[in-house]
């Protein structure tokens, strides 16, 4: 035995060869196989550990891989060749996936989807070539199912899964629980995925009944103005909703609040004789409605926009919305002042041709309305007292008053009746 001192392998003279004519054996370790030094010294009986570390995911399927070991002692004396099959059974790995982590979310009413949640999602690792025909299931589990009106889940498409849910209505701010998603495969193997879900309550959200209002000119919402009564949009504001907070957050009486309620900014506020406001929120169960008030300036027609926010007493603002005013213009009536006393006394014989001139002043065809043309005409109730019939000649801004008598008459009266027409 005491020419039997092997030296540590490798080298030129190891004491020990290993080898294989299977094609396998040069690509199925990630260590080369050793053998570790005879013990124990000197050397009787002497044992010797074989060490093999396999790649990940290496079997040998239904053939083993044969191979041969060949020792020797130090005068070059060779031992009689052993031949070994090996067989590498497979295992069923676990799933693989990424991503996943821990979710905070904003209250919504709506359905809520995390996309791409979990991604490059397999049955195993890529390089477990055999599990490729599996497929893989999912299923998720909360500590408190009573958050969600929609319980959480994985909705899987391909190697990725959105996770999916929605918020119970009822929730109390803020709330936190843990979701626990599995992941198995068709051969029954799985992986766990735990994480938490925090919810925290978010801005209100709300639903203008129009983006674009639509008016006429002097304060109506429709074509026969009513001068001085405000433009009114019942519930123009509906269905808001203060996401999770209350509608108590809305019910707070009417603004001036510190702070109010509401925020609205014009483009053009001198288009306004009474700014616009939003009326006290009247709420029922999770919603609360508004009414839009405002007056424009007298004569005043146009686009003008507005920007509205809304916000809750716990300072969450919803986003701002931009409105869209068009009010359209009216054909006003003519105006005109009259400057002479209207009655007109004279002599039944007298039968000149009587001028009252300026006898109306300031003629329009209406307020701000240039492009039209204002003209008059007359009548009265007793023409046979008249040579020339009265009538009113307009010249620019004013107008004058002509008639004849015919001096047919001792004693007689009319009345004269003139209409101003654009």
């Amino acid at each position: 035995v005491s020419t039997f001192t092997p030296s540590p392998c490798p080298s030129v003279s190891c004491w020990y060869t290993l080898t294989s004519s299977d094609a396998r054996w040069g690509t199925m370790f990630a260590v080369d196989p050793v053998l570790s030094l005879p013990s124990p010294t000197p050397c009787v009986a002497c044992r010797s550990d074989l060490t093999l570390v396999l790649k990940d995911n290496f079997n040998t399927g239904g053939t083993p891989v044969p191979f041969d070991v060949l020792v020797k002692d130090n005068t070059g004396r060779t031992a009689p060749v052993v031949s070994v099959m090996l067989t590498v059974p497979a295992v069923n790995d676990l799933p693989t996936a990424a991503g996943g982590g821990d979710v905070s979310v904003v209250f919504s009413s709506s359905p809520i989807t995390i996309s791409n949640f979990i991604t490059s999602i397999a049955p195993g690792p890529s390089t477990a070539v055999d599990e490729l025909s599996e497929t893989v299931s999912t299923n998720c589990t909360v500590t408190s199912p009573a958050l969600f009106s929609t319980q959480p889940d994985l909705s899987k498409n391909g190697d990725t899964a959105d996770l999916v849910f929605q918020i119970a209505s009822t929730v109390t701010f803020p709330a936190r629980t843990t979701a626990t998603c599995v992941l198995k495969d068709s051969m029954g193997s799985q992986r766990s995925m735990q994480f938490t879900i925090a919810i925290t309550a978010g801005p209100p959200q709300w639903n203008p009944s129009s983006f674009t209002l639509t008016g006429y000119e002097d304060n109506s919402v429709t074509p026969t103005p009513v001068a001085g009564l405000p433009f009114v949009f019942p519930n123009f504001v509906m269905n808001l909703d203060d996401n999770g907070n209350g509608v108590a957050n809305f019910d707070s009486g009417a603004c001036p609040l510190s702070p109010c309620w509401y925020t609205i900014t014009t483009t053009n506020d001198a288009f306004f004789s009474v700014p616009p406001s939003l009326s006290s929120p009247t709420c029922s169960s999770a919603k609360c409605s508004a009414d839009l008030t405002f007056n424009t300036a007298a004569n005043n027609y146009g686009k003008v926009n507005m920007s509205v926010v809304v916000r809750n007493t716990a300072g969450f603002t919803a986003e701002t919305k931009l409105i869209e005013v068009t009010v359209l213009s009216v054909n006003d009536v003519p105006t005109a002042v009259l400057t002479k006393t209207p009655n007109q006394n004279v002599m039944w014989n007298d039968t000149t041709i009587k001028v009252a001139n300026f006898f109306l002043t300031n003629i329009t065809a209406g307020p701000n309305e240039p492009g039209q043309v204002a003209t008059v005409s007359c009548s009265n109730s007793n023409s046979v007292m008249f040579s020339v019939q009265p009538k009113l000649s307009i010249t620019g801004m004013y107008a004058d008053l002509s008639y004849a008598l015919a001096g047919s008459m001792q004693a007689a009266t009319t009345t004269v009746s003139c209409v101003l027409s654009d």
